[in-house]
């Protein structure tokens, strides 16, 4: 009688950790950009929020009230669906409610484009104000991720703050 030592050959078990590895490597991807996902629509709802709240203290309190975009690390050349020509717009990493002055730091992988209704000189750059009337300066906000891109519209006339649910955003806006 033989006796044959059992155990696994050297290439059964690198067959194993290679596989290990790719599936660690997939989890891992997969894990990440939800994370990015769920930072996004984090965001995105506490910035609709702001928003609509900002609205509604400028009708109660008869004052201006908006966000003012802050922290601007640097230009991107960005295409919107509104606008298919590369334009620069500068990338904001955080944005002021006013009249409060809290400022609000997006996560790192975040950031927030403002295009701003065709209304020049009667707000400042960088801001969506609210006025007493209800109306407000207008605009769109596109928050952006590794994960896609989300659009907030804010109508000049009303004052009402909408999450565009265009195709690109559908996943992401279909959980808010």
């Amino acid at each position: 009688m033989k006796n044959k030592a059992q155990g696994f050959t050297l290439l059964e078990l690198l067959v194993v950790i290679v596989l290990l590895i790719l599936a660690i490597s997939v989890t891992s991807v997969s894990i990440v950009s939800g994370q990015d996902g769920a930072h996004m629509r984090t965001s995105a709802r506490q910035i609709l929020s702001a928003l609509r709240s900002a609205r509604t203290q400028a009708i109660t309190e008869g004052l201006e009230a908006g966000l003012r975009l802050g922290s601007q690390d640097q230009g991107a050349q960005i295409s919107t669906p509104e606008n298919p020509g590369v334009e620069y717009q500068i990338k904001h990493r955080s944005y002021t409610v006013i009249p409060d002055d809290r400022e609000i730091i997006l996560p790192d992988a975040l950031s927030l484009y403002l295009t701003p209704a065709n209304q020049p000189g009667l707000v400042s750059p960088g801001s969506i104000l609210f006025y007493p009337d209800g109306s407000s300066s207008g605009g769109s906000l596109a928050l952006s991720s590794p994960a896609g891109r989300m659009t907030i519209d804010v109508d000049w006339l009303t004052g009402e703050v909408t999450l565009d649910k265009s195709p690109s955003t559908a996943q992401l806006a279909s959980e808010l």
